[in-house]
């Protein structure tokens, strides 16, 4: 908007010789032009927060409804994701299952 109405006043023309860069910006006629600019603040400022709000539900559904805290306990509904780091019952992860027969092989490997 700035760049704009500088243009308008230093004289810039369009190469038809406009003193505009786009009809709806004519600062020759600033009411519609005014009330353009505000449109367009309010659009992008509506967005915004919309966009926001969408990141704060995402953030709240999260951690309301998602799975493991920072001591591996369940908080809430636990995801196919969150089923390889614990189980309900606190049993070890099939992760670390393997984990652990693995090391079993290796230390069966080295005993002969």
């Amino acid at each position: 908007m700035t760049f704009t109405i500088v243009y308008h006043f230093a004289g810039g023309t369009d190469p038809s010789g406009n003193p505009y860069i786009y009809d709806i910006i004519d600062w020759r006629d600033p009411g519609p032009t005014v009330g353009y600019v505000v449109l367009c603040a309010v659009v992008l400022f509506a967005s915004h927060a919309f966009l926001c709000g969408i990141a704060l539900a995402r953030a709240y559904m999260q951690t309301r409804l998602c799975c493991i805290d920072s001591v591996g306990e369940t908080t809430g509904l636990v995801t196919s994701n969150a089923s390889s780091v614990a189980s309900i019952d606190g049993q070890k992860s099939a992760s670390s299952a393997v984990y652990t027969i693995g090391q079993e092989a290796d230390a069966s490997r080295t005993a002969l």
